[in-house]
Order: structure tokens, then C-alpha cells, then sequence
């Protein structure tokens, strides 16, 4: 498009500011008037050709975990949602399209504990060419089990000051990530969340580290320590116990966040669910500090995984890919109290002879910020 020199500065910054947009919405409109499309498929491709193309760094970090040639694991994407979340999923399914599984076809998974509705699973289908499954849960997976204290429960519920304290769904969520989540017929056959190279022995991948609200897990680890107890056999020789605990022994909150991690299936299904403890409900345990708990100590500690190289997005909180271009808006992520907890514990395990230190300088403690 041509803009006259004459043409004032003001007017020349804003149609240069919406040309893009003006030009997407001719080629849209262009390709409607040849199709006879629907509104819904007209947004949809407006915002395909809006998106930018993967770039050579991307494209490094994807062959680093799955190499060309190589045949995939028996993997997917795993989401638990409700129907209310279609346009939030639908962004989601977009950008892992458009950076990661348009090359690989992974399959996506959603599990609800209402039948899902058809127009959420057709506002899902359309964006993949990756094979979608629908699953329900069953009560015993999504209910409360009949041996809770009802009355204890709602009294705790009533009077809890911590984030989701008054909420059923949540602890349902919690308890359901932590126990069950394997056991759904849809995951029968699967081998792993997301993907990780197969040959490299690690069992759980995360992104982002931080402290728990202590309230929410307050008989937590001596309900472990518990059963560690009664199956000391249990625990890895070179587990990460250390990044657990604080410099005086006690047990420090730290857990890797659940909203995005890659998990051996394998591990799930071993029996050391916490379950009957009942803490899922009385004092709302998340499942993040589960998982974290059980990695740390049943696996070893080369079984784990900080992917630093991917970014990702959650309400309250981001994390940067490493690299250059990313040094300002990670560093805080880098000197986070559980970040430099884990590198330090992992070190210590894998390289005792070290003496290097993996982080200097001030050390901030992280935790989800509540709207």
C-alpha cells in the first residue's frame, strides 16, 4: 500500500500501525467469498495468517527432543478441562500447533467430569489434523470418597484463608491429577505426557518452580515421611530430598508446577498414592507438591529435568526460554529460592566433587500471585 509523504505523521503511524491487520482481512475475506465459509472458520483464518512462522532457534530446540528420523514414543496432550474453556483451549491447541505438533501429530486428550458439549468438540477439532479424544470421569476418580469427614470438611472449607480453600472443584482437580489421572481408559496405552526423548532416562520434566501456600499442605510431608517409614525400600538411593527441605531440616514448599509437565506415565502408575490420608479435601494438598514430593524422592535425581529452553505462560506468572535475547526478562525465574534449590540439590547428587557454585548473588522466594 502506498502512503503519501503529504499525508500527516499521526496518519501515517496509524495506517501503518493497522495495515497488517487490514491486509489479513482482506486475504480472509478473499478466501471466504471463494468458499462460502462461516464466520467461525473466517476468525479462524484471520488469526492463521496473523501467526508468525517457527524460527530457527525454535526449530533447534524441537529436534533437540525429537530428532529427525526417530520414531516417536506413544505420547499426548493431556488437558482437563471444563466446556467453559473452549476459547481459552482453543489458543492453547493453536500455539502448540503452530510451534510444536503440526511436525510430530501428537494426539490431544480431554477429560471432563461433565459430558463434553459439540461445540466444544468441534471448536477443537478444526484447528488439528492430530486424532482428539473425549473422555468423562468416572465418580470414584472425581467424587468424594465416602470415608471423608463430611462435617470436618465443610468446617475447613468455611474457614480457609489460602488460595481455593472454599472450592470442591478444585480439591476434585488436585486429587484427580495426583491418583487418577493415569487410570482413565484414554491414557491406557500411553507411555508419556507431551514428549521427551526416550532414550535419556528422564521420567519427569518441568518448567516452573515454586513455593507452596503451607497452609494448603500441612500434614503433607509427615504423612509421607509416614510411608517412607513403612517402605524405606522405596526411596532412590540418589534421590532430591535435599530440595525439599530448608538449610534447618524442615520441609520448604518447594514443588515443580504442574501446569506444564512431561511425565513417564510408568510413574504414575507405581502404588504410592497418598490418597486415604484424606489431605486432598482437609487441607486442600495440590498436586503439584504430590508430584514433586514423589519425584524427588522415589526418582533419581538424573530423572528430572528443567527445561530452561521453553517459555511458557501461565495467569501470575511467566518464564522466559533461556538464551540471550531472554537474559533481563528470566533472571528473576534463574534466582528464584526453589530454581537455585534444585540446581544446587541436583548438582550436589550428580558432581559431589563440585565446587563451583551453580548461582550467586541474592536469592528471591516465588510464589503464585493471587488476584
Amino acid at each position: 500500500m502506498f502512503v503519501p509523504r503529504t499525508t500527516s505523521s499521526r496518519y501515517r503511524r496509524a495506517i501503518l500501525k493497522y495495515l497488517p491487520t487490514l491486509v489479513i482481512g482482506i486475504l480472509a475475506g478473499y478466501i471466504a467469498g471463494t468458499r462460502n465459509l462461516t464466520l467461525q472458520e473466517i476468525s479462524q483464518i484471520k488469526y492463521e495468517l496473523s501467526q508468525p512462522t517457527p524460527q530457527p532457534a525454535e526449530q533447534e530446540i524441537l529436534d533437540q527432543y525429537h530428532p529427525h528420523g526417530q520414531k516417536p514414543v506413544k505420547a499426548a496432550l493431556v488437558a482437563l478441562v471444563r466446556n467453559t474453556d473452549l476459547l481459552g483451549m482453543r489458543q492453547t491447541i493453536r500455539q502448540i500447533e503452530d510451534r510444536f505438533n503440526s511436525r510430530f501429530n501428537y494426539p490431544y486428550i480431554f477429560l471432563n467430569d461433565v459430558p463434553f458439549t459439540e461445540e466444544f468438540k468441534a471448536g477443537v477439532r478444526i484447528l488439528t489434523s492430530a486424532n482428539v479424544s473425549f473422555g468423562e470421569l468416572d465418580s470414584e476418580s472425581w467424587g468424594m470418597p465416602e470415608w471423608i469427614d463430611r462435617e470436618r470438611f465443610e468446617v475447613v472449607k468455611r474457614t480457609a484463608r489460602y488460595p481455593h480453600g472454599g472450592s470442591d472443584s478444585y480439591r476434585k482437580m488436585c486429587r484427580f491429577q495426583s491418583g487418577f489421572i493415569h487410570k482413565h481408559p484414554l491414557l491406557a496405552d500411553l507411555e508419556f505426557y507431551w514428549r521427551i526423548e526416550p532414550d535419556n532416562g528422564l521420567k519427569y520434566g518441568w518448567v516452573i518452580g515454586m513455593t507452596e501456600f503451607m497452609d494448603t499442605v500441612a500434614t503433607l510431608w509427615n504423612t509421607t515421611m509416614g510411608f517412607i517409614a513403612e517402605h524405606p525400600g522405596m526411596v532412590s538411593p540418589a534421590n532430591l530430598k535435599r530440595w525439599l527441605l530448608d538449610d534447618a531440616g524442615n520441609y520448604n514448599g518447594c514443588h515443580f508446577w504442574t501446569n506444564f509437565e512431561i511425565v513417564d506415565l510408568s510413574f504414575y502408575r507405581s502404588p504410592r498414592h497418598l490418597d486415604r490420608a484424606g489431605g486432598f479435601f482437609y487441607e486442600r494438598w495440590g498436586d503439584a507438591p504430590v508430584h514433586s514430593i514423589a519425584a524427588a524422592l522415589f526418582l533419581n535425581a538424573s530423572q528430572t529435568h528443567w527445561f530452561e529452553d521453553i517459555g511458557y505462560f501461565h495467569p501470575a506468572v511467566a518464564k522466559c526460554p533461556s538464551g540471550s535475547k531472554h537474559s533481563q526478562q528470566r533472571s528473576f525465574v534463574e534466582k528464584s529460592y526453589c530454581i537455585v534449590r534444585y540446581k544446587e540439590s541436583k548438582q550436589m547428587v550428580l558432581d559431589p566433587e563440585a565446587t563451583e557454585p551453580v548461582h550467586t548473588g541474592p536469592v528471591y522466594m516465588a510464589v503464585p500471585v493471587v488476584g
